[in-house]
């Protein structure tokens, strides 16, 4: 297949997907979009920023970003 876009050498693609509910996490997402593009062209540079809209998935994308501690409670807080 003949490729019809021309890129660049100073081409840079953002990345920045929410995740796939039930199958890929954002940071999958991310990482199999990436692997695309580079199979397409391996010139290409990509930033990958993975995204959440404040549900499930938040968390894990927001330690990617800002140092974090977890605790565990053993019963709920009153």
């Amino acid at each position: 297949m003949q490729n019809r876009f021309t890129f660049t050498q100073s081409m840079t693609i953002l990345i920045a997907p929410d995740k796939f509910k039930g199958s890929l996490s954002a940071i999958e997402v991310c990482e199999a979009i990436q692997t695309g593009i580079h199979q397409f062209n391996p010139n290409i540079k990509t930033l990958i920023h993975p995204l959440a809209d404040g549900g499930e998935g938040s968390l894990e994308i927001l330690t990617q970003y800002i140092e974090t501690n977890t605790w565990r409670l053993k019963s709920p807080v009153r």
